[in-house]
């Protein structure tokens, strides 16, 4: 066996020692008294034995930080100890805690930082104290009290960058009853699906987690953000203020718990404006920081904007962002570090978004200045693409809110002056006011929707959403695009059913041909699939157009529209002579010679 070191030596004696130390069921004797049963006057936090308790729970704090040392000799007594004083242990962290103190001259006193250091090593996931925790539901309710209303707590001495950064890894460690990295894969097996990443998070939350933060912010979800906000701008401050290297390093990890209730611990599809526009405020003051040293934090508060955007169910969050001008920072952010997949991702977020009205509306606004060129996420054609693509959505939606009046009397066709209208549910008819709805109700309710000329197929021209969240607003735009995309693209897709019907063994009988075009992808495809239809039913081949798009609870389909074949052929031909290439676009992303309905 080789010989040791004499240092080594030492610092094993002196781990043993230690060790037996701990083994006295002396060791820390005042935080082994309870402090609620001492008079009143230790309130002031002046007495001998608070002070000694507070000596204590540094000390037992620095001991705990010898576990990884000398293979964990020590690690045994730590525990042993630990468990010990446990209940008392719990009482004296509740004891010294500011939510007692705050507002009052003791405050001056209370030890912070202590607080802080030892909740750190108490919710370490790798002890037995961990397991303590888990069993104890007051102390998740102390860790939350802290990191959430570290604002209110702070004094002229706080190291508020040390309190913050130790509350957050705390907190982080505190949201699951294992270690996350212990069923990482298991979410990256669930992914891209939101809804089963958030069932296998589920599993392994931690049950007193929620409850615990919602109780600091009297059980207000919309509170529990706009603190979390608040400690943030704190956090922002802080950074500003750094002067070690080695801190800077990791300057961006304080905001990861943020992001994990966002994306995985409670999850809501509508925040209020001014959280949103606070965390857009919040990028601009880390982004402006001299020698880029938000940059870090940036990154990682446009990745929790990426989450707020994804499951919001109407796109008012990304509107809001985009109104504050999200886009340009980001841009420059991307543009400064092409490898950075938070930023990229949020773009890619922008860019599956832009079907809602709310969205297209702030590119209309910004115009020229809302555009995805200096941005390295993708590729200099591909970015071209989308601002091209979102130029005729904004386009197609002025056309959209101008549509005639339909009935025929009204003032607006006969002075041929545009107003603004409002759709019919069956997406067929567009009026100016209720008046000119009730006045055409005769003529247009056949063909409304349940009327008697919709039961024929192919006769109908209705929006029918499907069971999702997806707003009656958004799906009338969409429908509306995918109609104006049928016109143009009719020779692609007639491609398709020729394509199809060369490959297809019945290819010459009627068919029924399925479109789905995937809005909520740039550029623009479809999917394409053949259903053969019963002989006494047709003597020509339809097709029936609908859209898809992502949302928070999965995929939402809007049912278009029935097109004859014939009726897509005429179209094709003219769009041929108009200079539509013959062979068409290659928009199609999947064909399916034949799938079973149900």
């Amino acid at each position: 066996m080789p010989v040791r070191s004499i240092a080594e030596l030492s610092d094993r004696d002196v781990l043993r020692r230690l060790g037996e130390t701990l083994r006295l069921s002396t060791t820390y004797a005042y935080l082994r008294l309870d402090p609620f049963a001492l008079d009143s006057e230790h309130w002031s936090l002046r007495s001998l034995q608070v002070r000694h308790a507070i000596s204590n729970l540094e000390s037992l704090q620095g001991v705990m930080g010898f576990r990884d040392q000398e293979e964990g000799l020590i690690v045994p007594d730590i525990d042993r100890c630990v468990r010990s004083i446990w209940p008392t242990l719990v009482l004296w962290i509740d004891f010294l805690h500011p939510v007692h103190h705050v507002g009052t001259e003791r405050m001056e006193r209370v030890p912070l930082q202590a607080l802080c250091d030892i909740l750190n090593e108490l919710f370490r996931t790798d002890t037995p104290a961990f397991q303590l925790c888990k069993e104890t539901p007051r102390l998740y309710e102390l860790l939350f009290l802290l990191w959430l209303r570290l604002d209110e707590y702070v004094t002229p001495g706080t190291d508020v960058y040390h309190c913050l950064s130790y509350l957050a890894h705390t907190v982080d460690r505190s949201m699951y009853v294992v270690p996350k990295r212990s069923f990482m894969t298991e979410i990256a097996k669930a992914q891209p699906f939101s809804d089963r990443v958030q069932a296998v998070a589920g599993y392994y939350k931690a049950p007193h987690c929620i409850p615990a933060a919602l109780a600091a912010v009297g059980h207000r979800p919309h509170k529990l953000y706009r603190k979390m906000l608040v400690q943030a701008r704190l956090l922002a401050d802080a950074i500003a203020t750094l002067r070690s290297d080695k801190l800077l390093e990791k300057i961006s990890e304080p905001f990861i718990p943020i992001s994990e209730f966002v994306t995985l611990q409670l999850v809501m599809h509508r925040y209020p404006k001014d959280i949103v526009c606070g965390f857009v405020d919040l990028i601009h003051y880390l982004r402006d920081m001299p020698g880029g040293r938000g940059n870090g934090p940036a990154r990682m508060l446009c990745s929790i904007l990426s989450s707020i955007w994804a499951t919001c169910d109407d796109g008012r969050s990304l509107a809001w962002s985009l109104r504050a001008g999200v886009l340009p920072i980001m841009i420059a952010l991307d543009a400064k570090k092409s490898d950075d997949i938070l930023v990229a991702h949020a773009l890619h977020i922008v860019t599956r978004k832009a079907y809602h009205v709310r969205v297209l509306r702030e590119f209309l606004k910004g115009g020229e200045a809302l555009s995805f060129v200096g941005a390295t996420f993708k590729g200099p054609n591909t970015l071209a693409s989308y601002d091209n693509e979102i130029r005729r959505r904004v386009n197609l939606l002025q056309r959209w809110s101008q549509e005639k009046c339909l009935y025929t009397k009204c003032h607006s066709n006969i002075d041929a002056v545009p107003v603004a209208v409002r759709r019919c549910p069956c997406f067929s008819a567009a009026y100016c006011s209720k008046e000119c709805q009730r006045a055409d109700w005769a003529s247009h309710k056949p063909n409304c929707v349940n009327g008697v000329h919709t039961v024929e197929i192919g006769t109908h021209d209705i929006l029918s959403l499907y069971p999702g969240d997806l707003s009656p607003q958004d799906a009338h735009f969409i429908a509306f695009y995918v109609r104006t995309w049928t016109h143009t693209h009719a020779q692609t897709l007639l491609q398709s059913v020729i394509r199809a019907q060369e490959i297809t063994p019945s290819g010459s009988k009627p068919h029924k041909y399925n479109v789905q075009v995937n809005v909520g992808e740039l550029p623009v495809g479809y999917d394409f699939w053949i259903l053969e239809l019963p002989r006494d039913r047709q003597d020509d081949s339809w097709l029936t157009f609908s859209a898809t798009v992502t949302r928070p609870q999965g995929m939402a389909l809007v049912q278009v529209m029935v097109l004859p074949l014939t009726a897509l052929r005429a179209r094709a031909g003219k769009s041929v002579a108009e200079g539509y290439p013959v062979q068409g676009y290659a928009l199609e992303h999947e064909f399916h010679p034949m799938r079973a309905t149900e």
